[in-house]
């Protein structure tokens, strides 16, 4: 997709150095992968330990062992 867009030129050049991107393009399409994960990860993260298990040692040593 094409897309017309201002982006600083000091921020995109400095992009294209720390992500070694051969263009513009994929300067801003790794950058934006970033921050899709990063939220991703972010969604993830809120959610660890609020789930209840209910596992008894038990359960938890045969989970372990069918690992």
């Amino acid at each position: 997709m094409r897309a017309t867009v201002e982006v600083d030129e000091t921020l995109l050049r400095n992009a294209r150095a720390v992500t070694g991107a051969r263009d513009d393009a994929e300067a801003v399409e790794l950058a934006l992968r970033s921050v899709v994960r990063g939220r991703h990860i972010d969604r993830l993260l809120g959610r660890l330990g609020k789930t209840d298990l209910n596992l008894s040692l038990e359960d938890l040593a045969r989970l372990r062992s069918d690992a």
